[in-house]
């Protein structure tokens, strides 16, 4: 499987929209692509992993562009989160 982890933009390649990764799974991850609490499962087939550098400065090329905002806060908190769990431990 793509080597894919919480809090990395991708590509939903079949409708061109970025996402943010919430949790991986065997097969695959569960993913946000909108400004709502659903996150979808999405295959490795279906999506690639992007550069957050390249998404802040190109999201408007996006199908969801709308949603880069949200997905730009939700993908600092979940770094946040998984940095303060490592401090923890």
């Amino acid at each position: 499987m793509k080597q894919v982890k919480a809090g990395d933009y991708i590509l939903y390649k079949m409708k061109n929209e970025i996402g943010v990764v919430k949790r991986v799974t065997e097969r695959g991850c569960f993913a946000w692509f909108h400004t709502g609490d659903t996150a979808a499962h999405i295959t490795p087939e279906h999506f690639e992993t992007l550069d957050p550098h390249y998404v802040a400065f190109n999201h408007s090329k996006f199908a969801n562009n709308y949603a880069y905002a949200s997905l730009a806060k939700r993908r600092i908190d979940i770094l946040l989160e998984n940095s303060n769990l490592r401090e923890k431990n």
